[in-house]
């Protein structure tokens, strides 16, 4: 690589032992980064893949789309080149899709401008809320960049003219077929009341996912008075479809898409989990089955879960944390720094480093408790 030398400079950054995602679970250090159900905002995709990856995640989820595949593939390929430059393993993070099992999830949709266009005389107020810059003006005409909306509608109820809804826009079972030979695990997104449903769609999928996946996770919300046992019964219609030899991931789902809203975010989630950890409705811990969270996760979930005793010195710990919007956010700024018309961040070194230093934010404190985790110390990354 021409810009070989230059990146020298990204070492200390880089996680310098092989990604291990099986033994992050079991050390409860498990780190995925969540691109959205809904985004195909691809060369954002593609560096976000590059950095996490090297940063030391475990896991990147992603849309069940084809060019989002090869987004993740070619963000992969950038992070080993830069490994290979600096004397670290290539890292090699699961891959994980999502599905929903219902046409109403808000992980799957889209905001439209409806009824015309957005009046002239408007503030916006849309593209001040919006975490993920969706919105732009070309010539006085308001449009939403409809590959960067992932659908976490801050928008909606701040359009003065109640001009802007959400459209679903689900992943279709076709798809999400095509791509579990080529991923190691899938996520199902649900909701309450949807037993049946979820059952329905394990019908379909299960038989190619045992074939070719490592694990199947489960995005839930709270589900109300007995949620042990509505979890219990998904995983019964999981083992009757032929999961039983699969890893099961239970992620809880707190306040979704909201990490960068505040401090705060982040303890619903936290407080989902200690529910369900008190339910004790799964055999947590016996090498099988692993619980994470997610919906309002940032850089202080670490420290909430660790005041709330719910890191890996419990006997039901909490296996993992999967990160979103606040991780998203916070390196979109650095990789929003690269020269127009170019995409790709391992180009651009000091960009890199930037990067990598923000991912790290979130990657540092989950895996600092974890022996031998190879990455940088975190109290120097914020010196």
């Amino acid at each position: 690589s021409a810009f070989a030398p230059s990146l020298r400079g990204v070492r200390s950054l880089v996680a310098t032992c092989p990604t291990d995602p099986l033994a992050s679970l079991h050390a409860g250090t498990w780190y995925k980064l969540i691109c959205g159900a809904s985004n195909q905002d691809l060369a954002s995709i593609r560096n976000l893949v590059a950095v996490f990856a090297l940063a030391g995640a475990d896991c990147i989820d992603f849309s069940a789309d084809p060019a989002v595949l090869r987004a993740v593939h070619s963000g992969l390929a950038a992070a080993a080149e830069v490994a290979s430059v600096v004397g670290a393993p290539p890292p090699r993070p699961w891959l994980m899709v999502s599905v929903q099992d219902g046409d109403d999830d808000l992980h799957f949709r889209k905001a439209v401008i409806d009824q015309g266009n957005c009046p002239l005389d408007c503030n916006r107020p849309c593209e001040q809320v919006c975490p993920a810059a969706a919105f732009r003006v070309d010539e006085g005409v308001l449009s939403v960049i409809a590959e960067r909306c992932y659908g976490c509608g801050r928008c909606l109820p701040v359009c003065p003219y109640d001009r802007l809804s959400a459209q679903q826009q689900p992943a279709s079972l076709e798809s999400v077929r095509a791509l579990l030979p080529h991923v190691d695990a899938i996520e199902i997104h649900t909701r309450p009341g949807h037993l049946q449903p979820f059952r329905e769609l394990w019908r379909e999928l299960g038989p190619c996912a045992t074939e070719h996946l490592r694990m199947v996770a489960v995005s839930t919300p709270p589900l109300g008075a007995g949620m042990g046992a509505q979890m219990a019964a998904m995983d019964d219609a999981l083992v009757a479809g032929g999961a039983g030899e699969l890893l099961r991931m239970w992620q809880l789902d707190g306040r979704p898409m909201s990490g960068d809203v505040g401090k705060g975010a982040t303890v619903p989630a936290i407080e989902l989990a200690a529910q369900v950890s008190a339910a004790r409705a799964l055999p947590w811990g016996d090498g099988r089955y692993f619980m994470s969270i997610a919906g309002g996760t940032n850089d202080c979930t670490v420290d909430v879960l660790r005041s709330r005793g719910l890191r890996a010195d419990t006997p039901a710990r909490l296996h993992g944390v999967a990160y979103g919007t606040y991780a998203r956010k916070h390196v979109g700024r650095v990789l929003a720094r690269l020269p127009e018309g170019e995409w790709a961040i391992e180009a651009h070194p000091e960009l890199l480093a930037l990067a990598l230093k923000a991912a790290l934010a979130t990657v540092g404190p989950l895996k600092a408790s974890m022996p031998g985790a190879g990455l940088p110390s975190f109290s120097s990354l914020i010196s």
